[in-house]
């Protein structure tokens, strides 16, 4: 029931979207089942989807860093609200690409970790908040606070992680 629920609200969510007359950037956080490819710019972590089965079913039947064999659910809603393309992992964007990038969306999402610090070795949800703070501040820069706050309130939020907390917690203290 809970599964129905969530799905509906996604679906509204992005229902009301698709009707608005511009595609509102989309920022996402999470673990793994919202990187799009984030980890692959982690020095010395395995945890990483840039090898071959991973993409087999993407464009050019290429590894792109998500953890599937093709689009991701993010891909997919990014899609549906009218994006050609899911916003890019943060840690690919440098200096010089950053502002080209801010106002479609990012995507801050690293597999491995989770809504706890403690859990994975990969990118926290707590840095990938100060991510998003270099993000906001990148925007205030070139548009004021105002104008920042003003497109803040009209982008998307999503958060897709807490299955390697469960998963973190069932592995030390078992069922």
């Amino acid at each position: 029931m809970a599964k129905q629920m969530i799905s509906l609200l996604v679906f509204v969510l992005v229902l009301g979207v698709v009707g608005a007359s511009t595609v509102p950037p989309v920022y996402i956080f999470g673990d793994s089942t919202a990187d799009v490819g984030n980890n692959n710019y982690l020095p010395g972590t395995t945890a990483k989807a840039n090898f071959p089965h991973n993409g087999i079913d993407f464009p050019h039947h290429r590894a792109t860093g998500r953890f599937s064999n093709g689009y991701n659910g993010i891909d997919f809603i990014a899609k549906t609200m009218g994006h050609l393309r899911s916003p890019n992992p943060f840690l690919s964007l440098t200096n010089t690409t950053l502002h080209k990038h801010i106002y479609k969306g990012v995507n801050f999402a690293s597999g491995g970790s989770g809504i706890l610090d403690s859990t994975g070795s990969t990118i926290t949800l707590t840095m990938q908040l100060k991510h998003f703070s270099t993000v906001r501040s990148n925007i205030s820069a070139r548009v004021g606070e105002n104008s920042t706050d003003e497109i803040l309130s009209k982008s998307i939020f999503i958060v897709s992680t807490g299955g390697n907390d469960m998963f973190a917690f069932f592995a030390q203290f078992g069922r």
